[in-house]
């Protein structure tokens, strides 16, 4: 490292790396940005979106906290035993809020199919994403929330599905007009 060499003639010496946290440390870190964001997700989704520039306005909302969400994981200085599993977690995040992109082109084009396929996605990983944080330690990220948190939908709706919500645990599963469940 660079640190140790030379620091005359005006060089300034880098402070050394911060140790990483412990394990509890960053698993309290983690899950304290985890629940925010879940909160933060919650208060978003209360009200039904019933216009495509609704439904887009809300992805584009949710989009925006996962991706705050997953810059503060990134900064997170996770511990070498946990560091390998945290990051197949933050890669599965990454990839659903891709996914969640392709959600909010397909609601701005008032493409309810595609929207609909895209929101699938994301919710079919939600178990995988939930076994991958538990692998890093994690005991709040990735949870889905109380049944009751998601606005209904229905046929001619494309209210998003927040990435973090299983869609067993939603009130969309058999629900809203005619059953339709995104």
């Amino acid at each position: 490292m660079l640190t140790a060499l030379g620091t005359g003639c005006g060089e300034k010496q880098e402070p050394p790396a911060p140790e990483p946290l412990s394990q509890s440390e960053f698993t309290a870190a983690a899950d304290e940005i985890c629940v925010a964001a879940r909160e933060q997700t919650l208060a978003a989704v209360e009200d039904t979106p019933s216009t495509p520039e609704q439904n887009a306005a809300l992805t584009a909302d949710l989009i925006a906290i996962s991706e705050q969400e997953l810059s503060e994981l990134v900064a997170l200085r996770t511990p070498a035993s946990l560091e390998q599993g945290f990051d197949r977690y933050l890669a599965a995040r990454q990839e659903a809020i891709e996914v969640q992109g392709e959600a909010l082109r397909a609601a701005r084009a008032e493409d309810a199919l595609g929207f609909a396929e895209a929101q699938a996605e994301v919710a079919g990983g939600q178990v995988e994403r939930t076994r991958l944080a538990e692998e890093a330690g994690l005991e709040e990220c990735s949870r889905p929330s109380a049944a009751d948190t998601l606005p209904p939908t229905t046929a001619t709706s494309t209210a998003p599905v927040p990435e973090d919500m299983a869609p067993e645990e939603s009130p969309q599963a058999g629900q809203g007009s005619g059953g339709v469940s995104p």
